[in-house]
């Protein structure tokens, strides 16, 4: 569709920085690390749900956008060791999208908890 012209796909970035921040288990300095893909996994969330007319009838009555970008997130944080060589980091981010829809569809309050506990976490400041 047109509307998906208009959206720009970050560069891959050094994935290194990424692959340390998952072995020492560093949630924040992945999310970080992922921050230049927060709007295009927004937009590209946000026409992922309109396929699904019972998760786009929910979306601000218990469903939210942020909550499903971060939940994609926290799976290609768990997952980050699964990537294939080769495809493109955007590529694979969006990759876990639906899954990351339907888990919140399927345990909306566990999830939510996951994701609120995920944001805790990249929100603390860091001690020095």
């Amino acid at each position: 569709a047109d509307y998906d012209r208009d959206m720009v796909l970050p560069e891959d970035g050094d994935t290194g920085p990424l692959g340390e921040a998952v072995r020492a288990g560093d949630y924040r300095t992945f999310r970080n690390a992922l921050i230049d893909y927060e709007d295009y996994l927004r937009l590209r969330v946000g026409r992922w749900v309109q396929r699904y007319p019972d998760a786009e009838a929910r979306v601000g009555d218990g469903l939210k956008i942020g909550d499903m970008v971060e939940e994609v997130y926290l799976n290609a944080f768990e997952g980050f060791h699964q990537r294939p060589a080769n495809i493109a980091l955007g590529d694979w981010l969006e990759s876990f999208i639906d899954p990351s829809l339907k888990m919140l569809l399927r345990h909306p309050d566990l999830e939510r908890e996951n994701v609120s506990f995920a944001r805790t976490v990249r929100d603390t400041p860091v001690r020095k």
